[in-house]
């Protein structure tokens, strides 16, 4: 949603300092190169990302990559694929780390989205609880959830109205 003309000039911010840049840092930054590459449909640029990504040294490279991976195999049509990548890497997650706090709400909200498109609104509602758990309170995780909450409130309400939920679905 965000148009290029307003979004290039913080790119542009962060690839002048990426020598500065701690791996996982530039890690991020491959990472979010790769969405705003699946969210315009540009095939290119997300191969470009994740080739860029794998280059950071990032110690969470594998994720990062397997994460634009689901996204690469939605682009190409297979939505079944992308959908069981993007849900292994939420239910393999035994331990919580703060280094890229974002992770869990994209790929909840995007599966949850996924999920509702093939008829399963329960599947989907529940996977949009995420940022309410108690988990870690390092800042950037807390900032993380409280920025895309409001997201997946919003998501989750039509899920309830299908469920019967009427009153939870319009709290939320």
């Amino acid at each position: 949603a965000v148009d290029r003309a307003v979004g290039s000039p913080w790119r542009g911010r962060a690839v002048a300092s990426a020598e500065r840049l701690r791996p996982g840092f530039r890690g991020g930054r491959a990472w979010v190169d790769g969405l705003v590459a699946a969210t315009r449909r540009d095939v290119a640029a997300l191969a470009a990302a994740r080739a860029a990504l794998r280059l950071t040294g990032a110690p969470e490279v594998e994720r990062l990559d397997s994460s634009l991976g689901a996204f690469s195999h939605g682009l190409a049509g297979d939505r079944r694929r992308a959908l069981a990548l993007l849900l292994a890497l939420e239910r393999g997650r035994y331990r919580i780390d703060d280094a890229h706090p974002y992770l869990a709400g994209v790929h909840r909200l995007t599966a949850s989205r996924w999920l509702a498109a093939s008829g399963d609104a329960a599947g989907a509602a529940s996977l949009l609880t995420w940022h309410e758990a108690v988990g870690s309170r390092a800042p950037q995780s807390l900032h993380a959830n409280a920025l895309l909450a409001p997201f997946a409130y919003l998501e989750r309400a039509p899920l309830l109205a299908t469920l019967g939920q009427r009153e939870a679905a319009r709290a939320h």
